[in-house]
């Protein structure tokens, strides 16, 4: 080992996650440690890796676990660290998997660092360690802060403001894994947008695990809605973005302020799961097709080329081919602009786990073709209606006489530049020329 630790982050799964291991690098560097940046062929060079796990599905699962093996071959001699949600549901089975040091769960990231310097101290007489909270505390937000900003070369800052989910729908692990609601106080919430903001960053993500839920589990915490007020009154240049939203979360308060407020994207990630009612009930989702549609055409309404996201689960236990149509019907009318496609996964300890009628999973993957040729055609569809149309772009990418970026409405924007001036990290009005399902391309206007 080198007198300074290295040690890398390898991160799966939602921009929660992505927070955190943004935040433990912080801690680990505080300690002394130095982060390595992901390089596949510096696996060899490494002291520490910090496996950071999704478990939404047994794919995510089984990624991890292919990593944990590869760091194995390469770098027997490596301190592994597994943390997140798949450890904190399963944790025996992490730590047999050869290579395993450690298996953290999903509070106390602090005592994360400590473990691994154990580990490090102690290599001839280290026997693992296994750090679980109970899987559905009750407590604080873990304040897990970003502090140094500039060293994160990206346009967006994703702020996680929630923890946790109460919803319980039938096949989700995700609340057994990250436990109660928990909100971070709004005062912390503001203070790292400030911090963010004057460190040049011009768009924040705000993210959760049930974001809409922010401060339902303490009377004293404003809702999202308050907590969005107060954030478009701070000064600067910069907008914020919803990572996603359920259809129970959305308010007409919500909705007018995503709406009319110039500081907020206009885009809506709702999940809707699934387009049939009796699938809707089976899944334990609190919403009828026909109250998201309402949703939606509030939406519209107020914003009508405001861009509505989706998740869509495929192969849902019972799931019939008449299921099924509904759900392509119901996608088409409501129109989105993307969706995101997910064959269901069994998760242990789930109630749709035990449910009859498992489809199968060729099936799975026929629907989730269909569902993805669909969702092309939509999102050639709604692309289109903004040719010679101008869309502020934040230009995440700028070479020579190219740049791209994403707008308001979370379109892809790929555009010519004639000036020589980097446009980097800088929200430019761009005249739209045409369009696919993949993005949207433009000019700057003369």
């Amino acid at each position: 080992m080198s007198d300074v630790p290295r040690v890398k982050f390898i991160t799966f799964g939602c921009k929660v996650n992505q927070y955190d291991s943004e935040a433990l690098k912080e801690l680990f560097q505080d300690r002394g440690f130095e982060i390595s940046d992901w390089n596949p062929q510096e696996l060899d060079n490494i002291d520490v890796a910090i496996i950071n796990t999704c478990t939404v599905t047994h794919l995510a699962d089984r990624k991890a676990r292919q990593h944990i093996r590869k760091l194995k071959r390469r770098n027997p001699n490596c301190v592994i660290a597994v943390t997140g949600c798949y450890p904190q549901t399963d944790p025996q089975t992490v730590k047999a998997l050869e290579g395993v040091d450690i298996v953290h769960g999903i509070e106390d990231r602090s005592g994360l660092v400590e473990l691994v310097e154990q580990a490090l101290s102690k290599e001839n007489i280290w026997q693992g360690a296994i750090h679980l909270h109970d899987s559905r505390p009750k407590g604080e937000f873990e304040n897990l802060k970003i502090k140094n900003f500039k060293k994160h070369d990206r346009t967006r800052h994703f702020l996680k403001i929630q923890e946790g989910c109460d919803q319980f729908c039938s096949y989700c692990i995700i609340p057994y894994a990250r436990g109660h609601l928990r909100s971070r106080p709004p005062e912390d919430v503001i203070s790292e947008i400030k911090q963010a903001v004057s460190n040049g960053f011009k768009e924040i993500v705000l993210t959760g695990i049930n974001l809409g839920a922010y401060g339902r589990e303490n009377s004293n915490l404003p809702n999202l809605a308050t907590l969005l007020d107060k954030i478009i009154h701070l000064k600067g240049d910069y907008r914020i973005r919803l990572s996603s939203c359920e259809p129970q979360e959305i308010t007409i308060g919500l909705l007018e302020l995503v709406t009319n407020s110039e500081k907020i994207c206009k885009h809506l990630h709702i999940p809707l799961q699934s387009g049939d009612n009796e699938i809707l009930k089976a899944m334990n989702r609190d919403y009828s097709k026909e109250d998201y549609r309402k949703i939606v055409m509030a939406a519209r309404e107020k914003s009508p080329s405001i861009a509505i996201t989706t998740d869509i689960i495929v192969g849902f236990p019972g799931e019939s081919a008449n299921h099924f149509r509904n759900t392509k019907e119901f996608v088409k009318k409501i129109g989105f602009s993307d969706i995101h496609i997910f064959q269901y996964s069994p998760r242990k300890n789930t109630p749709a786990q035990e449910f009859s009628d498992q489809v199968h999973s060729k099936e799975k993957k026929a629907r989730s073709q269909e569902l993805i040729e669909i969702s092309r055609d939509l999102s050639r569809v709604y692309h289109e209606q903004f040719i010679d149309k101008t869309v502020p772009v934040l230009v995440e990418k700028h070479e020579e006489d190219v740049a791209s970026g994403v707008s308001d409405t979370y379109l892809k924007v790929t555009f010519n530049v004639e000036s020589e001036i980097n446009l980097y990290n800088k929200i430019c009005q761009v005249q739209i020329n045409s369009a696919d399902e993949e993005m949207v391309y433009g000019e700057l206007p003369e």
